[in-house]
This record gives C-alpha cells, sequence and structure tokens, in this order.
C-alpha cells in the first residue's frame, strides 16, 4: 500500500505540474492578448487623433486660400480707388488752374 500511494503522491504531483503550466500559458496568453488588444485600441485612438487633425488641416488650408484671395481682390480694389481719387484730384487742379473750366 505504501508503495500504491507513493506511485499516487507522484501522479498527483506530475498532473498539478502539467496543469499548472497549461494553467500559466493560458494566463500569459490571456494578459498578453489583453495587452495587444489595449495596444490595438490605442493605436486606433491615435489614427482617429490623426485623421481628424488631418482634416483640420485641410479645412484651415481652404480657409488660408480663400483669406489669401480675398486680400488680393481687396488690394486691386484699393489700387483702382487711389487711381480714380489721382484722377479726380488731377481734374480738380486743372479746373482751377484754368479759372474754373477745363
Amino acid at each position: 500500500m505504501t508503495i500504491d500511494l507513493t506511485l499516487l503522491m507522484s501522479l498527483l504531483s506530475v498532473v498539478m505540474t502539467i496543469a499548472s503550466f497549461f494553467i500559466g500559458r493560458f494566463t500569459a496568453s490571456r494578459k498578453q492578448g489583453q495587452e495587444s488588444g489595449q495596444l490595438l485600441s490605442d493605436i486606433g485612438y491615435i489614427k482617429r487623433g490623426m485623421d481628424d487633425l488631418k482634416s483640420e488641416i485641410k479645412e484651415e488650408r481652404n480657409h488660408t486660400e480663400k483669406m489669401q484671395f480675398s486680400i488680393a481682390e481687396h488690394g486691386r480694389d484699393i489700387k483702382s480707388a487711389f487711381e480714380r481719387i489721382k484722377k479726380l484730384e488731377e481734374s480738380v487742379s486743372r479746373y482751377h488752374e484754368h479759372g474754373g473750366s477745363i
């Protein structure tokens, strides 16, 4: 009977060792899976943030182009207005030089 008990204890020890090995592997695998999932989630969050930034940059670029176009138009309008004012000044100056008649 002592041999049977010794054999039983040895077999139980081997079974426990194998079971703890597989449980450890399963736990490590599960933890690694959770870490991988968290990493993928973080990468997805960063990607969405980058996409949002790209969209905002594109909108700002379009807005800047519109502003530059508007500034150029206003510059032409101002130049044209100054040219008209200069012509009016010259006309008024000639009018006064000729004694009120052109």
